[in-house]
């Protein structure tokens, strides 16, 4: 799968750009749905969420390369945990919860159909995040650590702490593979520019060869 390199670029851009912006508004979430940063945090995650989801495919293109069974577990996974954790849970708590917390709060208990939607989408998450850790620590389309980041963030989320650890280093993680994307892009360009110009003084010799042999 071949992409043109300033499509490799932007798409990678895209998830660079969004898993920093996720991952800092995801960071500086406060809690309660009553607090006024609480949409903004929300609605920005959301954003980023979705510039991730845009440029995945570039990013995803080496694991698929290497490992194709892993590569579209994990990104079916992942892509599916970010689309319903950051993308819808993110549009609800950004715009209906804080009106329904500030007109009688938020219940305690909710619906049952949402707590089903929540199970999916960690077990998502899950099989998304392991089958990437494991891509990468067997095909090394990324640095080991990388996946090594990505196996962290699966205890990390029960750890009983007011951050949601667990989306923070996965978030870090896509950030660090589109970087990694970037950088080689750059330098296929740049070496591509050298061969090229390297080939440039053969080509004017063969040139002038011809034309002395037809005269």
């Amino acid at each position: 799968m071949n992409f043109d390199p300033r499509l490799n670029r932007l798409g990678a851009a895209a998830v660079l750009i969004g898993s920093v912006v996720a991952g800092v508004a995801l960071a500086l979430t406060p809690h309660g749905f009553s607090n006024p940063a609480r949409p903004v945090a929300s609605l920005t995650t959301l954003a980023g969420a979705v510039s991730i989801v845009l440029g995945s495919p570039v990013v995803f293109r080496r694991v698929w390369e290497r490992s194709f069974v892993l590569g579209l577990a994990a990104y079916v996974g992942l892509i599916t945990a970010v689309l319903l954790f950051s993308v819808a849970a993110g549009a609800v708590e950004g715009t209906i919860l804080p009106y329904v917390a500030s007109h009688g709060g938020v219940p305690d208990k909710l619906p049952a159909a949402l707590g089903g939607l929540e199970k999916f989408a960690l077990l998502a998450q899950l099989v998304g995040t392991t089958c990437l850790a494991i891509a990468i620590l067997r095909r090394r389309p990324y640095p080991w650590w990388v996946g090594v980041m990505l196996l962290l963030s699966i205890p990390a989320g029960f750890l009983p702490i007011s951050i949601q650890l667990d989306g923070i280093l996965i978030f870090a993680s896509l950030a660090i593979m589109a970087g990694t994307t970037i950088w080689g892009s750059l330098a296929q360009g740049a070496a591509n520019v050298r061969r090229g110009s390297s080939r440039k003084p053969d080509s004017i010799e063969s040139r002038n060869d011809a034309i002395d042999w037809a005269r």
